[in-house]
């Protein structure tokens, strides 16, 4: 699976990963200074400036993403987009966008939500949402 990857910082600017797997895909993630980038959200937010929670994204060519917000804390909640096949007595007729978000995520978590992302594993990742 071609699967892109990026960090977003909290002034809303971002560094591409280019091409990732899970492997390193969770090696940027566990090597980003988050609580730094953490504190530079704060100062933003108290120097009124418009800023947005950081976070490392990644993607594929069929439209699927995720994107994971952790915090300070060892919390944080993610959004996930994926597609389903509906389908009438056992025919899939067409692909349906869904996106689900995960709220009280557990950080230390993060490393599956990467690896089910990058193995396809849709209902699985999905199912953490609940």
């Amino acid at each position: 699976m071609n699967i892109s990857g990026w960090i977003q910082f909290a002034d809303l600017s971002f560094r591409d990963l280019g091409a990732v797997d899970a492997h390193s895909a969770t090696r940027h993630f566990r090597d980003f200074d988050w609580p730094s980038e953490f504190a530079r959200q704060n100062q933003l937010s108290a120097d009124d400036i418009e800023q947005c929670d950081p976070q490392i994204g990644l993607s594929d060519k069929t439209g699927r993403y995720i994107n994971i917000h952790p915090f300070p804390g060892n919390e944080g909640y993610f959004y996930f987009q994926y597609f389903i096949r509906l389908r009438v007595l056992g025919v899939p007729l067409w692909k349906v966008r869904r996106i689900v978000r995960g709220n009280d995520l557990n950080v230390d978590h993060i490393p599956d939500l990467i690896y089910e992302f990058c193995a396809g594993q849709d209902e699985k990742l999905a199912s953490r949402a609940a």
